[in-house]
């Protein structure tokens, strides 16, 4: 059974059933990692103000001011800027980012109040660009290191999902949009793009029409990079986070699940676990979440998650310094190739902040 959870604008599926484990993943540590005093993770940064949204590999995050009128945000080395209120942002009503690629380069969109629909935007340097042409609404959900951006092209409304475009940018910031459902390789009426790779496979939800003519929903992935924009799903997988090794992550009635080599491979819950919430994926195999566990006082009482070579981690056993006994960590969302990750904590008064949590080596192995 799944249900779907919003923390903010973040919308996050969590799954319920019994558990099961099986190992993946490049081994890097072994079991009780922190007992061993190799690794713990330190709290770098707890915001109440702030929805972090996205990291990289330079530590740089990006997030938003939820309150009034949304504002983009750039965390780096301790400090925010405003990044929503420069150059062609300045007079937009609300902005959010969703994504940020490995030279610090910024995907979004934003609304102004005399606006009826969104517009994707591209932020780098100080300098900020809005969506050309399109159909009235544009979102830029992701970018990756080549600078591919994917998105979401649809007249009007705050579009999750709509036509699937990719946007390139040349250096004298000259956008070409390709409009890519039609030359799909199935008669998609709709696609909600999750994420794209540095291989330019991009995975998302795809709405199609069957050879029946019944209308379908279904996670998948297709390669940009395929003449033929092949869209191909993994029977009993909907993947939700993908790695530049093609290594897929989603999670299910049976658990945490990636598959890689052509199969599925089953990680579980938390011991005493049955529930879990969407995940992410790094390029070491590293995947987190939120798992219920055996102390879970209710179906909502997660925890948050960190697999490495199949082990399941309470990312709260892992803290260098305990949380105060009022707070813990509910849900991990993102995780880098430093194993940096962004998180939720939640306040047992029901508050929830936004948490950056960075891994320390305690001694050398």
């Amino acid at each position: 059974m799944c249900r779907t959870v919003s923390f903010g604008l973040l919308v996050t599926i969590f799954c319920c059933g019994a558990a099961q484990a099986e190992g993946i993943s490049e081994a890097i540590v072994g079991p009780s990692a922190k007992a061993k005093n190799a690794w713990c993770y330190e709290l770098k940064g707890a915001y109440d103000d702030v929805h972090l949204r996205d990291i990289n590999n330079n530590s740089t995050i990006v997030g938003y001011k939820p309150h009034g009128s949304f504002v983009s945000v750039m965390l780096q080395n301790g400090t925010f800027t405003e990044i929503g209120r420069m150059g062609a942002l300045s007079y937009r009503d609300y902005d959010q980012p969703n994504g940020i690629n490995n030279d610090d380069v910024v995907v979004g969109y934003g609304n102004s109040a005399s606006g009826s629909s969104v517009t994707g935007y591209v932020w780098d340097n100080g300098q900020s660009f809005l969506a050309p042409g399109g159909k009235g609404g544009t979102n830029y959900v992701d970018i990756n290191d080549q600078g591919v951006i994917i998105g979401v092209s649809q007249a009007g409304g705050h579009a999750r999902e709509g036509n699937l475009i990719k946007v390139t940018r040349s250096a004298n910031n000259v956008f070409r949009t390709e409009d890519l459902t039609s030359r799909l390789s199935l008669p998609v009426l709709a696609v909600e793009p999750y994420k794209i790779n540095n291989n330019n496979v991009v995975i998302g939800r795809f709405v199609y029409r069957d050879t029946q003519g019944a209308i379908r929903g279904r996670s998948g992935y297709v390669d940009l990079d395929d003449a033929n924009l092949t869209v191909q799903f993994i029977n009993n997988f909907s993947p939700r986070a993908i790695n530049d090794m093609n290594e897929m992550a989603d999670v299910t009635a049976r658990g945490f699940v990636v598959w890689y080599s052509g199969q599925v491979h089953e990680l579980g819950f938390l011991p005493g676990g049955s529930a879990g919430g969407n995940p992410d994926i790094n390029n070491h195999g590293d995947v987190v979440g939120g798992s219920l566990h055996a102390n879970s006082v209710d179906q909502y009482d997660f925890h948050g998650v960190l697999f490495r070579s199949g082990q399941a981690y309470d990312l709260n056993d892992l803290m260098c310094e305990p949380l105060p006994s009022d707070q813990w960590i509910f849900y991990a969302f993102k995780i880098s190739d430093k194993r940096e990750i962004l998180a939720y904590l939640k306040m047992s008064s029901g508050e929830s902040k936004s948490a950056y949590l960075k891994p320390r080596t305690l001694q050398k192995r």
